[in-house]
Parts: C-alpha cells; structure tokens; sequence
C-alpha cells in the first residue's frame, strides 16, 4: 500500500503547485480542489501506516 501512496503524494503536489500557474478562476479550482483532497488523503494513509517504534 505505502508504495502506491508515495508517487500518488508526489503526482498530486505537483498536480495542485502547476494548476495556480496554469489556469485561472473555476478550472483552477477544478483542479486544485480533488488533488488537494487526494494530496491529504495519500498523506493521511502514509501516517497510518508508518512504521511505529517501541521506545
């Protein structure tokens, strides 16, 4: 799963950071909206499933 999770980050940042120079107004946020979400969610599943350590 975290192997997926990684370039599923990465393609998303990069998706959300090229759309404010590519578009404007409502395709913008088209864009920016789902690949924040996704963006959060691939983060979210990266710190679920981290390797813990015991102290």
């Amino acid at each position: 799963m975290k192997p997926l999770l990684w370039p599923l980050l990465v393609v998303a940042l990069v998706v959300n950071v090229s759309s404010n120079f590519l578009w404007e107004s409502v395709p913008q946020v088209a864009v920016s909206a789902p690949s924040g979400v996704v963006f959060l969610g691939s983060a979210l599943g990266l710190y679920l499933l981290r390797d813990k350590q015991q102290a």
